[in-house]
Formats: structure tokens, C-alpha cells, sequence
């Protein structure tokens, strides 16, 4: 079985990632003022200063999920070529993309009978979707010819468990400054 990863750009990887994983990147929007932006373009760079800066100006900047027009211009193309796709989404408990391109994915089951489409909830975002995003490369890399969710599932609980281990290593290593109440005097 032949299948595409796809993700958004929710993971956060780079454009050295996506060209060495040959992933697949559904763009998530933002909007400030009155315009709407792509966070990702492929093939150009995403420059964010503009986006800073109107942060640091208090603007209002707000985001948005993956529409369905933003499934069909990445997911429905790799159904059309013969590919089978593996979707890994931005959290469900964050976004409603997750539910969108589970959405999109029923439809396009109906459309392409002969295709397989698993859609993971990844139930994180950032750094952590990027990790479960290279955790699925790795394994299509090593010959694995399907990956389920509960293969990713176990590998982000394990990435979860790290994460704990790592701050509570840290919390150990650097304790947390005292705290002082109001009208104590306090230690030089």
C-alpha cells in the first residue's frame, strides 16, 4: 500500500522537514484586521514578524480550522494520484479541524472506495504533532506499510510521559524561587 502523510501546519516543522519527509501540509488560517492569511504556503516562507508585531500592538489577530476547502486541495489530490493518506491533526481539544477532515474523509471514502484515509487525532499541537508527524515518517521509512491510531496513540502517551519525566527532572534541578507573602521580609 502505497499512502501519503499529511498533516497541518499546526506540527510546526520546518520547510527542510516537510521536504525530507515528503509530508503533505494543510494550511491553518489566521485573520488580522479585516484580511485572512494561509500560516503556511508551500514553496514560500512564512515570515510571522508582521504578525509579532501587531501582538506586541495589541491588535487583534484570531485562527481558524481547516475548512473543507483546505481538505480537498491536499487530501482530495492524493486520493486522485493512487495514494492512500494518513492524516495527523491538530488536537481535537483545540481545534475543530480534527472534526473537519474526519468529515471530509467520510465523503471522500464514498468518492474513492478503493482508497484507505485514517484521520489520528493527535490530541496535540506544535512540537508535540511535529514529533508524532516524524514518529510516522520513521516508520513509513522502515517499510511499515499501514500505521494505525493506536500505534500513534502509544507513541504519544510514551511522548507525554517524557514530557512529565523532563519537567519533573527540571522542577528537581531548579526549584522554584520561595515565595513570599505580602509584609514578609525578604532573604537577601
Amino acid at each position: 500500500m502505497s499512502y501519503k502523510i499529511i498533516t497541518d501546519s499546526c506540527a510546526n516543522l520546518t520547510d527542510a522537514q516537510i521536504e525530507e519527509y515528503g509530508v503533505e501540509i494543510m494550511s491553518l488560517k489566521y485573520r488580522m484586521g479585516e484580511k485572512d492569511y494561509d500560516s503556511y504556503i508551500k514553496d514560500e516562507k512564512t515570515d510571522f514578524s508582521v504578525v509579532y508585531e501587531n501582538l506586541r500592538n495589541k491588535e487583534k489577530i484570531t485562527t481558524s480550522l481547516a475548512s473543507r476547502e483546505d481538505c480537498d486541495k491536499v487530501i482530495k489530490p492524493v486520493l486522485e494520484s493512487g495514494e492512500d493518506a494518513l492524516v495527523l491533526s491538530f488536537s481535537s481539544g483545540l481545534s475543530g479541524t480534527y472534526q473537519n477532515v474526519r468529515l471530509a474523509a467520510e465523503d471522500y471514502s464514498e468518492m474513492f472506495p478503493d482508497r484507505k484515509i485514517i484521520v489520528v487525532d493527535t490530541l496535540c499541537a506544535s512540537m508535540g504533532q511535529g514529533l508524532l508527524v516524524h514518529y510516522a515518517v520513521k516508520l513509513k521509512k522502515e517499510g511499515k506499510s499501514e500505521i494505525t491510531e493506536r500505534e500513534l496513540n502509544e507513541v504519544e502517551i510514551a511522548n507525554l510521559k517524557l514530557i512529565v519525566a523532563a519537567e519533573e527532572t527540571y522542577a528537581k534541578e531548579h526549584p522554584y524561587p520561595k515565595q513570599y507573602t505580602v509584609g514578609e521580609e525578604i532573604e537577601a
